[in-house]
């Protein structure tokens, strides 16, 4: 029972001193993976390229559907504070507003380390790997919570807690890291050149996951109307 208890309190000991040592940290500058966010009960696999030098982002999904393939492709300037929604075979772009309080890369500097973790065997080499987590709140004052890598501060996984939506929760999976950068995320010309101010409502990442939500739903009552438009007129 000593030992039980003295290895407790080594434990408790360890880990607030690692807490007081530990200094919020950096992503690698250029990520691409993919990006599970769950939001609302729906589940949503985007592919993403991160550029943290310029501090830009992009996700993107394709659909197939029956006759044509339909993208989402999204370009998330934060230091611009805009958001670029294009579709490359229109040549169509719209440019937004960007709300930036919702970085889902890295660790901010406001964040409080809260305890060390291990995915999978400690006690087997190489098969566990390290993780930290942090907590913190958004300039809404909403919380969150991260979950990196101890090695190189690779993102795993993220929750916001926001007032609108709930619980909203992103997983990287199968990132790669890269040590220059392969794109530098700009807009293609027919976007709005930078200087063109942007319009309509504010966005963020969270927002396109429930907009294109929305889009999926309108998309598949017209396909239902359409369907059944025909059967009737068949009558």
């Amino acid at each position: 029972m000593r030992l039980l208890l003295a290895l407790a309190l080594e434990f408790l000991v360890c880990s607030l001193i690692t807490g007081q040592q530990m200094q919020p940290c950096k992503s690698p500058p250029y990520l691409m993976g993919k990006l599970l966010v769950s939001l609302e009960g729906e589940i949503k696999l985007w592919s993403y390229e991160y550029n943290a030098a310029l501090q830009r982002m992009r996700v993107f999904d394709t659909k197939n559907l029956t006759n044509q393939s339909i993208t989402w492709d999204y370009l998330l300037h934060f230091g611009e504070g805009a958001m670029y929604e294009m579709d490359v075979l229109t040549s169509t772009c719209s440019k937004r507003p960007l709300r930036t309080d919702y970085q889902p890369i890295g660790i901010p500097d406001h964040a409080t380390f809260m305890m060390p973790l291990v995915l999978g065997i400690l006690s087997v080499p190489s098969a566990g790997v390290q993780i930290n987590s942090w907590q913190g709140y958004t300039l809404r004052g909403e919380q969150y919570s991260k979950l990196v890598t101890e090695v190189e501060c690779v993102p795993y996984h993220t929750i916001f807690y926001t007032e609108k939506h709930g619980e909203v929760v992103m997983v990287f999976l199968n990132s790669t890291m890269h040590r220059t950068a392969l794109d530098d995320l700009s807009p293609p010309r027919f976007c709005p050149d930078q200087d063109a101010h942007p319009t309509g409502r504010p966005v963020d990442l969270i927002e396109l996951v429930s907009e294109s939500k929305a889009r999926d739903l309108r998309r598949a009552l017209s396909k239902l109307i359409n369907i059944y438009m025909n059967n009737y007129s068949s009558l």
